[in-house]
Protein backbone atom coordinates (compact mmCIF):
# COMPACT_ATOMS: atom_id res chain seq x y z
CA UNK A 1 0.00 0.00 0.00
CA UNK A 2 1.47 2.89 -0.89
CA UNK A 3 0.84 6.75 0.98
CA UNK A 4 -1.16 9.84 -0.77
CA UNK A 5 1.67 11.56 -1.73
CA UNK A 6 3.07 8.78 -3.42
CA UNK A 7 3.85 9.64 -7.37
CA UNK A 8 0.62 8.71 -8.98
CA UNK A 9 1.79 7.72 -12.62
CA UNK A 10 1.01 3.71 -11.61
CA UNK A 11 -2.28 4.40 -10.63
CA UNK A 12 -2.85 5.90 -14.10
CA UNK A 13 -1.01 3.25 -15.67
CA UNK A 14 -3.25 0.12 -14.14
CA UNK A 15 -6.84 2.41 -14.71
CA UNK A 16 -6.46 2.73 -18.32
CA UNK A 17 -9.22 0.14 -18.63
CA UNK A 18 -11.61 2.37 -17.11
CA UNK A 19 -13.42 5.15 -19.17
CA UNK A 20 -14.51 8.40 -17.76
CA UNK A 21 -17.98 8.61 -19.98
CA UNK A 22 -19.84 11.92 -20.55
CA UNK A 23 -16.95 13.56 -21.92
CA UNK A 24 -18.09 16.92 -24.12
CA UNK A 25 -15.32 18.85 -25.55
CA UNK A 26 -15.23 22.36 -25.91
CA UNK A 27 -13.72 24.88 -28.02
CA UNK A 28 -11.18 27.24 -26.33
CA UNK A 29 -10.26 30.51 -27.75
CA UNK A 30 -6.84 31.38 -28.47
CA UNK A 31 -6.35 34.86 -26.61
CA UNK A 32 -5.94 32.65 -23.22
CA UNK A 33 -2.59 33.13 -21.80
CA UNK A 34 -0.89 29.57 -21.73
CA UNK A 35 0.46 27.62 -18.67
CA UNK A 36 3.74 26.04 -19.58
CA UNK A 37 4.58 23.17 -17.90
CA UNK A 38 7.70 24.46 -15.54
CA UNK A 39 9.93 21.41 -14.84
CA UNK A 40 10.75 19.78 -12.95
CA UNK A 41 6.24 19.04 -12.21
CA UNK A 42 6.55 15.00 -12.35
CA UNK A 43 4.49 15.04 -8.60
CA UNK A 44 1.82 16.68 -6.60
CA UNK A 45 4.66 18.80 -4.17
CA UNK A 46 5.97 20.31 -7.39
CA UNK A 47 2.95 20.51 -9.80
CA UNK A 48 2.84 23.36 -12.19
CA UNK A 49 0.54 26.55 -10.87
CA UNK A 50 -2.55 27.27 -13.95
CA UNK A 51 -2.85 30.42 -14.98
CA UNK A 52 -7.09 31.01 -14.90
CA UNK A 53 -8.32 34.11 -17.25
CA UNK A 54 -11.86 36.15 -15.90
CA UNK A 55 -13.79 33.57 -16.92
CA UNK A 56 -12.66 30.14 -15.68
CA UNK A 57 -10.48 29.18 -18.56
CA UNK A 58 -7.08 27.94 -19.17
CA UNK A 59 -4.16 26.41 -21.76
CA UNK A 60 -2.05 24.34 -20.73
CA UNK A 61 1.04 22.97 -22.37
CA UNK A 62 3.74 20.50 -22.13
CA UNK A 63 5.63 17.52 -23.77
CA UNK A 64 5.95 13.90 -22.97
CA UNK A 65 8.91 12.08 -23.40
CA UNK A 66 9.63 8.44 -22.93
CA UNK A 67 12.05 7.59 -20.36
CA UNK A 68 14.26 4.68 -20.01
CA UNK A 69 12.24 2.85 -17.41
CA UNK A 70 9.33 4.97 -16.30
CA UNK A 71 7.90 7.65 -18.67
CA UNK A 72 7.28 11.16 -17.86
CA UNK A 73 3.95 12.30 -15.82
CA UNK A 74 2.96 16.08 -16.29
CA UNK A 75 1.68 17.66 -12.81
CA UNK A 76 -1.12 20.72 -12.96
CA UNK A 77 -1.97 22.27 -9.76
CA UNK A 78 -5.72 23.53 -11.17
CA UNK A 79 -6.23 25.60 -7.55
CA UNK A 80 -9.07 25.17 -5.37
CA UNK A 81 -12.59 23.66 -6.83
CA UNK A 82 -15.93 23.55 -4.85
CA UNK A 83 -18.52 20.84 -5.02
CA UNK A 84 -20.81 21.52 -8.21
CA UNK A 85 -17.96 23.03 -10.46
CA UNK A 86 -18.07 21.81 -13.77
CA UNK A 87 -14.41 21.37 -14.91
CA UNK A 88 -13.73 20.42 -18.28
CA UNK A 89 -10.33 19.37 -19.84
CA UNK A 90 -9.64 18.29 -23.30
CA UNK A 91 -6.39 17.30 -24.35
CA UNK A 92 -4.37 18.00 -27.84
CA UNK A 93 -1.41 16.19 -29.15
CA UNK A 94 -0.82 17.96 -32.55
CA UNK A 95 -1.99 15.47 -34.81
CA UNK A 96 1.43 13.10 -33.29
CA UNK A 97 1.02 9.66 -32.58
CA UNK A 98 1.29 10.20 -29.05
CA UNK A 99 -1.57 8.41 -26.74
CA UNK A 100 -2.20 10.22 -23.53
CA UNK A 101 -4.09 9.08 -20.34
CA UNK A 102 -5.75 12.15 -18.51
CA UNK A 103 -6.24 12.04 -14.44
CA UNK A 104 -7.52 14.72 -12.30
CA UNK A 105 -6.92 14.15 -8.44
CA UNK A 106 -7.68 16.16 -5.23
CA UNK A 107 -5.61 17.54 -2.40
CA UNK A 108 -4.88 14.46 -0.94
CA UNK A 109 -4.26 12.12 -4.33
CA UNK A 110 -7.58 10.45 -4.48
CA UNK A 111 -8.51 9.69 -7.67
CA UNK A 112 -11.44 11.55 -9.52
CA UNK A 113 -11.64 11.11 -13.28
CA UNK A 114 -9.79 9.31 -15.42
CA UNK A 115 -10.05 8.95 -19.03
CA UNK A 116 -7.88 7.78 -22.10
CA UNK A 117 -10.00 7.94 -25.33
CA UNK A 118 -12.47 10.57 -25.58
CA UNK A 119 -15.57 8.25 -26.93
CA UNK A 120 -17.11 11.47 -28.38
CA UNK A 121 -14.43 11.84 -30.91
CA UNK A 122 -14.11 8.59 -32.98
CA UNK A 123 -10.45 7.75 -34.41
CA UNK A 124 -8.96 9.92 -31.30
CA UNK A 125 -5.84 9.29 -29.37
CA UNK A 126 -6.93 12.47 -27.28
CA UNK A 127 -8.49 12.07 -23.80
CA UNK A 128 -10.91 14.78 -22.61
CA UNK A 129 -12.76 15.05 -19.25
CA UNK A 130 -16.29 16.70 -18.36
CA UNK A 131 -17.44 15.82 -14.59
CA UNK A 132 -18.54 18.33 -11.70
CA UNK A 133 -16.87 18.06 -8.54
CA UNK A 134 -18.21 16.10 -5.48
CA UNK A 135 -16.29 17.53 -2.88
CA UNK A 136 -14.66 20.78 -2.11
CA UNK A 137 -10.95 20.94 -1.85
CA UNK A 138 -8.03 23.41 -1.71
CA UNK A 139 -6.26 22.46 -5.28
CA UNK A 140 -7.23 19.71 -7.38
CA UNK A 141 -4.50 18.23 -9.53
CA UNK A 142 -4.60 17.28 -13.46
CA UNK A 143 -2.06 15.34 -14.34
CA UNK A 144 -1.25 13.76 -17.91
CA UNK A 145 0.95 10.68 -19.32
CA UNK A 146 1.43 8.18 -22.07
CA UNK A 147 -0.91 5.86 -22.01
CA UNK A 148 0.12 2.32 -21.18
CA UNK A 149 0.85 -0.46 -23.86
CA UNK A 150 0.35 2.68 -26.27
CA UNK A 151 3.76 3.46 -28.73
CA UNK A 152 6.95 4.55 -26.99
CA UNK A 153 6.23 8.24 -28.98
CA UNK A 154 7.72 11.91 -27.53
CA UNK A 155 5.09 14.78 -28.10
CA UNK A 156 3.98 17.97 -27.49
CA UNK A 157 0.42 18.08 -26.16
CA UNK A 158 -2.04 21.17 -24.68
CA UNK A 159 -5.18 21.13 -22.67
CA UNK A 160 -7.78 23.18 -23.02
CA UNK A 161 -9.53 23.28 -19.23
CA UNK A 162 -12.44 25.31 -18.34
CA UNK A 163 -14.89 25.71 -15.07
CA UNK A 164 -18.14 26.73 -14.78
CA UNK A 165 -19.71 27.07 -10.97
CA UNK A 166 -23.26 26.56 -9.39
CA UNK A 167 -23.68 22.57 -10.60
CA UNK A 168 -26.12 20.38 -9.19
CA UNK A 169 -23.60 17.80 -7.90
CA UNK A 170 -24.50 14.23 -8.64
CA UNK A 171 -26.21 11.40 -6.47
CA UNK A 172 -23.42 8.49 -5.79
CA UNK A 173 -24.21 5.58 -8.15
CA UNK A 174 -22.78 2.10 -7.37
CA UNK A 175 -19.70 0.99 -10.15
CA UNK A 176 -19.01 -1.94 -11.52
CA UNK A 177 -15.16 -3.03 -11.54
CA UNK A 178 -13.10 -5.27 -13.49
CA UNK A 179 -10.51 -7.03 -11.49
CA UNK A 180 -7.18 -9.16 -12.10
CA UNK A 181 -7.53 -11.83 -9.62
CA UNK A 182 -3.56 -13.04 -10.35
CA UNK A 183 -0.67 -11.70 -8.90
CA UNK A 184 1.52 -8.68 -10.17
CA UNK A 185 4.82 -7.07 -9.62
CA UNK A 186 4.91 -3.38 -10.51
CA UNK A 187 7.79 -0.48 -10.31
CA UNK A 188 6.71 2.62 -8.48
CA UNK A 189 8.97 5.42 -9.28
CA UNK A 190 10.45 6.34 -6.08
CA UNK A 191 9.50 3.67 -4.24
CA UNK A 192 10.66 0.88 -6.01
CA UNK A 193 9.47 -2.83 -6.70
CA UNK A 194 6.05 -3.80 -5.11
CA UNK A 195 5.05 -7.08 -5.46
CA UNK A 196 0.78 -7.76 -5.38
CA UNK A 197 -0.06 -11.06 -4.41
CA UNK A 198 -3.54 -12.63 -5.61
CA UNK A 199 -6.60 -12.39 -4.24
CA UNK A 200 -8.37 -15.12 -2.29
Amino acid sequence: MTSARTPLVWILLSLTIIPVLNCVPGDTPGDIPPTDEQEPNGSLDNATPVQWDSLGRALLRGRISVGPQVDEADYFALGPLQAGDRLVLEVRTQQTDLDTILGVFDADGKLFALNRADPARPGSLDPSIDQIVRHDSEVYYAVITRAAFSPRVEGDYEIDVRVVGGQAVPVAQGQTVLLDFGAARINIPGVGPVRIDAFD
